[in-house]
């Protein structure tokens, strides 16, 4: 799959998440090339993952990005409500299989760094990600750096593990 950036073009644009995007999100979530990269292992999983997503949107800290006024894939900084936390914020994103590799995954990462400068209290952006996971790439392009590493964190098959990986950068670095 080649690169093709579409972020320039008029069709594209980022909006705030709306409660209307909750079924495409829970739709991407079940999505089984999607699923991998995720903890969630059975619909009422996604149910509270797309509740909380939904939930923090009202602080407008979740976003939508849209193609030709679709949803195509949402970004979300879940806020920490314990003041010794609250310094840190972990970022999640997800972006519909027939849309990446086009530059929304990177749009919508530059869009939530920008988004949790708006809370003045946030020093740190994480994400959490398995090793193998297409959003590395990403991270490492914003400056994320990698902060630990857990070995076989998370199982995918009897055979198959995956190390779990967090990455975070300073909201002090330019984007």
């Amino acid at each position: 799959m080649s690169f093709h950036d579409i972020t320039k073009e008029s069709l594209y644009d980022i909006r705030y998440f709306d409660d209307k995007d909750s079924a495409m999100l829970t739709e991407l979530l079940m999505n089984p090339q999607i699923q991998k990269w995720f903890p969630l292992s059975s619909i009422m999983d996604v149910e509270l993952f797309v509740r909380n997503w939904t939930n923090f949107s009202k602080y407008r800290a979740a976003i939508t990005a849209v193609w030709d006024q679709k949803p195509i894939g949402f970004g979300c900084i879940f806020l920490l409500p314990y003041r010794k936390v609250a310094i840190h914020t972990m970022a999640y994103l997800v972006v519909d299989p027939e849309f990446q590799k086009k530059g929304v995954g990177t749009s919508l990462l530059r869009n939530l760094i920008h988004l949790s400068r708006e809370f003045k209290i946030i020093e740190k952006v994480q994400c959490e990600i398995y090793s193998g996971c297409p959003l590395e790439g990403i991270l490492k392009k914003l400056s994320f750096e990698k902060a630990l590493t857990q070995e076989g964190f998370v199982r995918f098959s009897e055979w198959e593990t995956s190390a779990r990986m967090v990455f975070e950068r300073s909201n002090q670095i330019e984007v």
